[in-house]
């Protein structure tokens, strides 16, 4: 007969309510799209992690945009990026690494709230109920099939709770460790949310100081913050470098109206809250179960059922810890309601707008309902308070499986649609004329960069929706094409945006394409005529474009790949196209300096045509003029950094 489990761990992984949880989480998300596999956070995760993996700790990364400082790379460094590596290693498909990934998130989460409820004096079946309202609760739905990474705050807020209590009440050093290690596997990709979520630990510290406990209270947290501080160093410092040499990503992205625009209380309440849950488009809502939390009457019933009956368990149950949780529900609710309604907000809301829209901390922290998980666990807690609170066995666990399936009936949109989203995914198998074509672009010339048109906001493809372009993701040369969030530097990106806003209208004059490539250092164009024309794509139509590139001169005849390609109509369109450029210039270059020096910032895509660009050098401009600022005449230099480019004609000095 066997032995007890040796390990205490493993015997409370098996313990059968944990098994349970384990199979359904896990089983759930695999019967989600089997074989789909989601746009989800970086798709290069999934196309080549361990290229991924190995340009995570560059924080200049000359392969992407003329060059640029990634945003919020270094953060996958790590666990994600070897998590998924480590998949990819084992042989999985894609579409199940990413399953296991986000089942992992949610079965965490899971874990951390029981463990949380246990240790404050809960039961087990009161603990468990507690711990499927917060794992199963709908705030996960706004990033699951997108950004997933952003849940690991909210997958870690239980734990750091749980072991910021246990610092402050003991002399050791172990809780704090642990609470590092926590910090670690959760920080890094996106510091406001954590830092968001990081508010419950240190309302925890306040109420100890308030109750007396102020000696213990400080010594527990400033261990904490020791070690929280020494794990966090890493990609501090990369978000610092980011901030000062990169893109102003902040004010390129969503601005504070539109985080208000859907920060109800009564959506915080019930676990929503988040702009981007309830994102539309011309073909609806981007996210397929937001239509039903919005307007299905049985769906917002059940999803204000859980709110309703944690409030009611706050005024009827007596518990020592009752005090704290009701507080993560208040400071979580003003906290992510943030400046809602924008026009005409509380006086709270007009501090918080000016501080989010006046100053650049604010800004960072505009996304204000990503402090719902605080709401969340409030809420979890006390209705697991309210189940430990009933007086007998056969009522506590029929307490609990009442709690459970109002967990349960919050997520009954996912019945019908599972996690994910149609129109937002790709198949497993990315179809084969693109790996032709991309093993047709390894063979190109190395020091040049391959430039795709049109650009696209949203890599959607009529294949498959993959949101970040699948180029990058499959080769290693140096790659360039507009897309929604820019990279490069302000010239450079400026530049390519007038280049690829012709293309767009249509009106793209085949005499600039090839002298623009040089410039740009680009020895290798590729028309992507396979991308999706539906109203959330945003795709021109590829047919001006690819009448342009074969009128060209500079380019050499086109290598065609796949199918027809646009409306699949036009049967001399491909799917994919590659033109050579002829003489082109390497990305690494010096230019004589025996002539003038034209400087030009803006729109110069037609300028391109009356200067010889073969002794034109871009160079980084490092200035914060206003682009578009006209033309500056310096003296001669002779060299450039490898890597950067800008809207440069000329010569221009070294900053």
């Amino acid at each position: 007969m066997a032995g007890p489990l040796p390990w205490p761990v493993v015997r409370r992984l098996c313990k059968p309510e944990t098994v349970l949880v384990a199979v359904g989480v896990y089983g759930s998300f695999l019967l989600s799209s089997p074989g789909r596999v989601s746009a989800d956070s970086k798709q290069y995760l999934y196309l080549d992690p361990g290229a991924f993996l190995a340009r995570t700790v560059e924080l200049w990364d000359p392969s992407i945009g003329a060059g640029t400082v990634p945003h919020q790379h270094l953060g996958y460094a790590f666990p994600v990026a070897p998590l998924f590596w480590g998949l990819d290693a084992l042989g999985l498909p894609d579409w199940v690494a990413q399953r296991l990934w986000l089942g992992t998130l949610t079965f965490v989460a899971l874990l951390g709230a029981r463990w949380l409820f246990l240790q404050l004096g809960l039961g087990r079946v009161a603990a468990f109920a507690g711990a499927l309202v917060y794992g199963l609760s709908p705030y996960q739905l706004a990033f699951t099939a997108r950004i997933s990474v952003l849940l690991l705050p909210w997958a870690a807020l239980p734990w750091l709770v749980g072991l910021t209590m246990r610092a402050t009440r003991e002399r050791s050093w172990r809780a704090p460790a642990l609470a590092g290690l926590v910090l670690l596997l959760a920080g890094g990709i996106n510091a406001s949310s954590l830092l968001l979520v990081g508010l419950a630990p240190l309302l925890w510290v306040a109420l100890e100081v308030g109750r007396g406990r102020v000696g213990p209270a400080l010594a527990g947290a400033g261990r904490v913050a020791i070690l929280a501080a020494g794990v966090s160093v890493w990609w501090l410092v990369g978000v610092r470098l980011q901030g000062a040499y990169g893109l102003p990503v902040l004010q390129l992205t969503e601005n504070l109206r539109t985080v208000a625009e859907r920060s109800l209380p009564g959506d915080v309440l019930r676990g929503l809250g988040n702009w981007f849950f309830y994102g539309r488009d011309p073909s609806g809502f981007s996210i397929d179960q937001a239509g039903d939390y919005d307007s299905n009457g049985l769906v917002v019933a059940l999803s204000f059922a859980v709110p309703v009956v944690a409030l009611a368990a706050a005024l009827l149950v007596r518990w020592a810890h009752r005090s704290y949780f009701v507080v993560l529900v208040l400071v979580g609710t003003v906290v992510a309601v943030g400046s809602w309604p924008f026009e005409d907000p509380s006086p709270y809301g007009r501090a918080w707008r000016a501080f989010a829209d006046e100053t650049s901390l604010g800004l960072a922290f505009r996304n204000s309902p990503r402090a719902v998980p605080l709401v969340v666990l409030g809420l979890a807690g006390l209705l697991a308070a309210g189940v430990a609170a009933l007086p007998r066995p056969p009522w506590v666990r029929l307490g609990g499986a009442a709690v459970a399936l109002l967990a349960l009936g919050a997520l009954l949109p996912l019945a019908r649609t599972g996690w994910l989203s149609d129109g937002v995914d790709r198949p497993e198998e990315i179809p084969a004329y693109w790996h032709d074509a991309i093993a047709d672009l390894d063979r190109g010339d190395h020091r040049t960069r391959i430039l795709e048109l049109p650009g696209s906001s949203f890599a959607a493809y009529r294949w498959g929706n993959l949101i970040d372009p699948l180029t990058p993701g499959l080769t290693d040369r140096p790659y360039l094409a507009r897309e929604v969030l820019p990279y490069g530097t302000a010239p450079s990106v400026n530049l390519l945006d007038a280049l690829d806003r012709r293309a767009q209208l249509g009106i793209l004059d085949p005499a600039s394409i090839a002298p623009m490539a040089r410039l740009l250092g680009v020895g290798t164009i590729v028309l992507r005529a396979d991308l999706e024309r539906s109203a959330r794509a945003f795709s021109p139509d590829p047919g001006p474009v690819w009448r342009a590139l074969l009128a060209a001169p500079g380019l050499e005849p086109p290598r065609r790949y796949g199918p027809p390609g646009g409306d699949g109509t036009d049967p001399d369109l491909p799917s994919v196209a590659i033109f050579d450029v002829h003489d082109p210039q390497p990305i690494l270059r010096a230019a004589a300096a025996d002539g003038p020096v034209v400087l030009g910032i803006g729109d110069l895509t037609g300028v391109g045509v009356l200067l010889d660009v073969r002794r034109a050098v871009p160079v980084r401009v490092r200035h914060q003029q206003p682009l578009g600022s006209g033309v500056v005449r310096h003296r001669p230099s002779c060299g450039s950094r490898s890597g950067s480019s800008a809207s440069v004609h000329g010569r221009h000095p070294r900053a």
